[in-house]
């Protein structure tokens, strides 16, 4: 099962640090991880580092899939949720998958 993250436009920061927290679960150095993304080692810094402009869809994708996780893609939401949005996500989130 792989974990889900979410991606939100106001905060970026968040993205660098689950990547590298996944990275070092593993027991993953930099470079390994670039290895097995087939990226190279100073993107996965940038990435970490938070001070990375762009990265395309393939190579994240890459990335995600070798420290085990995954996107979710949802409707922009510019208010906080409702207790029926989390009491709905947290339902969904524990359904068994087919």
């Amino acid at each position: 099962m792989h974990n889900m993250l979410d991606i939100n436009s106001d905060d970026s920061t968040f993205f660098s640090t689950d990547v590298r927290s996944a990275r070092k679960r593993l027991g993953l150095t930099q470079h390994e991880l670039a290895t097995q993304a087939n990226v190279s080692r100073a993107l996965i810094a940038a990435l970490e580092a938070g001070t990375l402009p762009e990265l395309g869809f393939r190579k994240l994708q890459r990335i995600l899939n070798v420290v085990g996780l995954d996107l979710r893609l949802t409707t922009l939401n510019h208010r906080r949720p409702t207790m029926e949005d989390l009491l709905a996500e947290e339902l969904s989130e524990n359904r068994p998958k087919p």
